[in-house]
């Protein structure tokens, strides 16, 4: 049975996909929120939903050895990111799994050069959700408004850098500078 937390939820993440989506291509805002989102882009939720679940199910796994599940955090926050990035754009779950991918999409990023505005965005998003399991009383809207804002945020961020890195990494963009300058010239 379909709870209706499970479908906010599922409707919540397929629109962050489509802010990732539409800001890496290059559109000053995403569309509009319509009910049409949970049906073209489900597909999308069920992939980050598989890739979300391996690495949770890591970081239980590794939970007995407290370095090891250090590690493992450190490596969860540097990497979904980064597999959230390849579902939006090439809507791939094998390439979101695999970590050459991982790489060359780093490199095509331009790591050091974006590292600002994705440890800003991750650290933001672990604060945030570390805030979810402390109870606040009456201010528990406040952590849950902070958890929602951090994630728009946070793909805003990666579609941002992605869009920055666009032609590294074989990009289509439908936006910019140049093909602004292009139709002001025709």
């Amino acid at each position: 049975m379909l709870r209706t937390e499970n479908v906010l939820l599922g409707f919540f993440v397929c629109y962050l996909f489509i802010i990732l989506d539409y800001t890496a291509r290059g559109y000053p805002s995403p569309p509009k929120i319509s009910g049409d989102l949970m049906t073209t882009h489900k597909l999308r939720f069920i992939k980050s939903l598989a890739i979300i679940s391996l690495f949770i199910s890591l970081l239980y796994s590794l939970a007995g050895s407290p370095m090891l599940l250090f590690l493992m955090a450190i490596f969860t926050l540097l990497f979904l990111p980064v597999c959230f990035c390849v579902i939006a754009i090439q809507d791939s779950f094998l390439n979101a799994l695999n970590p050459l991918h991982w790489t060359m999409f780093l490199q095509g990023i331009e790591f050091d050069h974006a590292v600002a505005h994705y440890v800003i965005a991750m650290l933001l998003v672990a604060a945030s959700g570390y805030s979810m399991g402390i109870d606040f009383g009456w201010f528990n809207w406040v952590s849950v408004t902070c958890v929602v804002f951090s994630l728009i945020l946070m793909f805003r961020c990666q579609g941002v850098v992605v869009h920055t890195h666009a032609a590294n990494l074989g990009l289509s963009v439908r936006f910019g500078p140049e093909i602004e300058a292009q139709q002001v010239t025709r």
